[in-house]
């Protein structure tokens, strides 16, 4: 039956944050989900805080109304935002929805732990949900529960309607499959400091997790086979003090990594002997399927939605028995037939849970509810109208939020712009992209390459050109000989050394030159701060960054990289040094990551860009494996490989470094979790009166702090440099019977040419020079 009415559905987006929780990823796949399979209705996301998400399109989220405290954004904000869009319905995913916006709300309860387990939650969220939640159940127009076992516990508790309450499983995502490739697994059992075979405990370091339990039955089986146990997941509720018993238990057998980027979770489920998961409650349990996607086999609870999920394929325990789990630990590690038959088990049962499936009834649900509220007859409703009046995507009375995009142009955004707004690598015109045209894809790419670097008055020398070329893999000869077939670039001597600038740009190696020797001098000067930055305890890597890795500005741009769990006890000594030695304006440490999070998540051009140029001037086997960690950088610049080239200085690691550490090794998480408490307090207190900044990310293991972040206006020009006068190899002159393309003939080789350079001109001078 075909449906001939259109939604304006709204989102809460609120848990799409950098490090996500269970409920957070749920929300991820779900939202993806009904992108995919859905190209009849409008969307909009909306949230508190910046939606940090690579599966989420950009122009579907709205960017007004920050508000710290999500609770009260969630009453007051939210509902004017909801009303002003008109929207038909909002789901809200994490228990929490408006009370009085009037407008047809749909929430999801994943479990009852709540009400249920009252120990397990802190008394701040027990104070706000056990009153909020029956009203919010009440109020809503329909519940999705997780589980059956969920639903139960809803209808029991909260006593609504059976009617109203909807079992949606959640899905696997397509990355998790088994790892075969046993370097892969070695490489990132590496990163993570396995040594051995080890079991695997998923989920937030909470109460609620049982993990103190598990680690006395760990210690009981830890000698066979010299087992670790790994745990992944963040600091939650009485994390910090969870941690410390585990470790008093299994001691340096248990390996404690906090949040781990997807992209490493499928190797480490597949390179473990078994997932232990004896959790006290849940109403789905994610990791249970994820590992059986990866042919891990489980060990999980016996009660709950968990019982439910897992079916045949796991081996189920008591919980609250750690001799119970203690034996199902050993039966795993000793019988390899019973082993392989988890695992096929496992394989078979995960592919019964689907987010496409999820999200399929999702929208059902959304569709049922909007026809109980608005009476539907049949009827086209208002935004179907609207829709067959206008046509094609428009804004639905919010600024900056788009609602309509249908499903074609949701996978061409997808497309056009992978993981960023601000990727533009597809960003040519189709003479470039079409294989039968002309046009050469070297030509083109070395072109958009130059055209790149000329923002920046900083033409590249060969080598540079062959590191940085966007799109193309191509040998130094190879670029050589585009370079020598393209009146576009001109080859420059200089000093010793080849440049290709632009054609009409020859006088930005004289500036690049200049800039280099100036830069040197400052660079001379700043070599004593930067070897003190780099003996302050918990430094692993120091690289010169942005503009100090292109000999531009007069700042000290830095990346650094602290040691795992340290970010913020190295952020705050770097600003203290910085202060104590009058360079608090000059040195700026933009990017602070420690190595438990050498994977930078966004993945947009300009960030890969910022990358490739990273000079390290110390801890050059940290910056090798940062480079290999963030392979998907040679998406954009497939010639990627680390910095060979001397940089100014080089910094060694002193003993008196080594001995410090080693001192205040013990007891030191208390101290880096105060610092992150009371210094992001500060931060962000500092940073409110001009609301929230894209450039900064406040996370425990990763800091970014531009607060004038050049991303968004660098790439905006450089797309519109691009899409103005697309860069054509074409030249020289024709044979007859060769056709100029479309844009050769409008202008002409000479106008093209002019617009080029005028161009890049224009965007340099109105992006950079302003600094």
């Amino acid at each position: 039956m075909t449906r001939d009415f259109r939604l304006r559905i709204g989102l809460d987006g609120t848990t799409l944050q950098e490090e996500r929780s269970g409920i957070g990823f749920y929300t991820e796949h779900l939202f993806a989900g009904l992108f995919e399979v859905d190209g009849a209705n409008d969307y909009a996301i909306f949230s508190n805080a910046e939606v940090r998400s690579d599966r989420i399109p950009a122009r579907l989220v709205h960017r007004g109304h920050r508000f710290p405290m999500r609770g009260v954004w969630m009453q007051v904000v939210l509902p004017l935002l909801l009303r002003r869009a008109q929207v038909d319905v909002c789901h809200c995913t994490n228990y929490v929805a408006p009370l009085l916006s009037g407008r047809p709300s749909v929430v999801t309860f994943h479990d009852m732990t709540v009400l249920l387990l009252p120990g397990c939650s802190p008394w701040k969220k027990r104070l706000l949900l056990r009153p909020l939640i029956p009203l919010i159940a009440h109020r809503a127009d329909a519940i999705i529960a997780v589980s059956e076992s969920a639903r139960r516990d809803v209808l029991r508790l909260l006593r609504v309607p059976p009617e109203k309450v909807h079992v949606i499983y959640e899905g696997v995502a397509p990355i998790f499959r088994p790892v075969e490739d046993a370097r892969e697994r070695e490489r990132v059992r590496g990163r993570y400091g396995l040594r051995g075979p080890y079991l695997i405990a998923v989920g937030t370091v909470e109460p609620r997790k049982n993990l103190i339990r598990l680690s006395r039955a760990f210690r009981v089986v830890r000698d066979k086979r010299g087992l670790q146990l790994l745990i992944v997941g963040g600091k939650g509720w009485r994390g910090e003090e969870i941690l410390r018993e585990v470790r008093k238990m299994a001691g340096e057998a248990v390996v404690w990594v906090g949040y781990a980027p997807s992209e490493d979770l499928p190797a480490l489920y597949s390179g473990a002997e078994a997932l232990v998961y004896p959790s006290l409650y849940e109403g789905f349990g994610l990791p249970v399927i994820e590992a059986m996607a990866c042919g891990t086999p489980v060990i999980t609870s016996n009660n709950s939605s968990l019982r439910e999920v897992a079916g045949d394929a796991a081996l189920l325990v008591d919980p609250e028995d750690e001799d119970d789990i203690a034996a199902a630990v050993r039966r795993i590690v000793e019988d390899s037939d019973l082993r392989e038959s988890l695992r096929r088990k496992g394989l078979r049962r995960s592919i019964e849970f689907s987010w496409e499936e999820a999200a399929r009834k999702t929208l059902k649900v959304y569709e049922q509810v909007h026809r109980q509220r608005r009476g539907y007859r049949g009827t086209t409703s208002r935004a179907g109208e609207a829709g067959k009046r206008r046509g094609g995507p428009r804004h639905c009375g919010l600024r900056n939020t788009q609602l309509r995009m249908t499903n074609c142009e949701l996978r061409i955004e997808e497309q056009k712009v992978r993981h960023s707004t601000f990727d533009i690598r597809h960003s040519l015109h189709s003479e470039i992209r079409n294989p039968k045209s002309e046009i050469g894809s070297g030509e083109a790419a070395v072109l958009k390459t130059a055209l790149y670097a000329g923002l920046f008055d900083y033409p590249l020398t060969p080598e540079e050109m062959r590191r940085g070329l966007f799109d193309l893999e191509m040998s130094e000869e190879a670029v050589g000989d585009v370079v020598s077939r393209c009146g576009l670039l001109r080859r420059v001597e200089r000093e010793g050394r080849a440049f290709l600038p632009l054609k009409g740009q020859e006088g930005t190696v004289e500036v690049r030159l200049r800039r280099e020797r100036e830069h040197g001098t400052f660079l001379a000067r700043m070599r004593r701060p930067i070897e003190r930055l780099c003996g302050l305890p918990f430094v692993r890597m120091v690289a010169l960054s942005g503009g100090s890795a292109l000999a531009y500005g007069e700042d000290l741009d830095l990346f650094v990289v602290a040691a795992p769990g340290r970010a913020w006890t190295v952020t705050l000594l770097s600003v203290l040094l910085a202060k104590a030695m009058g360079l608090r304006r000059t040195v700026c440490v933009n990017y602070l990551v420690d190595e438990g999070a050498l994977h930078i998540p966004a993945r947009d051009f300009f960030t890969a860009h910022q990358i490739l140029t990273l000079k390290p001037v110390y801890g050059l086997r940290v910056y090798e494996r940062f480079v290999r960690e963030n392979a998907w950088v040679k998406a954009h610049f497939p010639n990627l490989e680390p910095y060979s080239e001397e940089t100014p200085f080089r910094v060694r690691e002193g003993r008196v470094k080594r001995g410090i550490e080693r001192l205040l090794a013990r007891g030191w998480d208390g101290v880096e979790e105060a610092i992150r408490g009371l210094y992001g307090r500060y931060l962000r207190r500092r940073l409110r009166p001009s609301g929230e900044r894209e450039g900064v990310i406040l996370t425990p293991h990763r800091l970014q702090l531009n607060v004038v972040d050049h991303k968004g206006e660098v790439a905006r020009r450089f797309e519109e440099a691009l899409k103005t006068s697309p860069p054509s190899p074409l030249l020289k002159e024709r044979g007859e019977g060769q056709v100029a393309p479309p844009f050769l003939q409008e202008r002409g080789l000479g106008g093209y040419v002019r617009s080029l350079i005028s161009t890049v001109n224009g965007v340099r001078s109105r992006t950079f020079r302003s600094r």
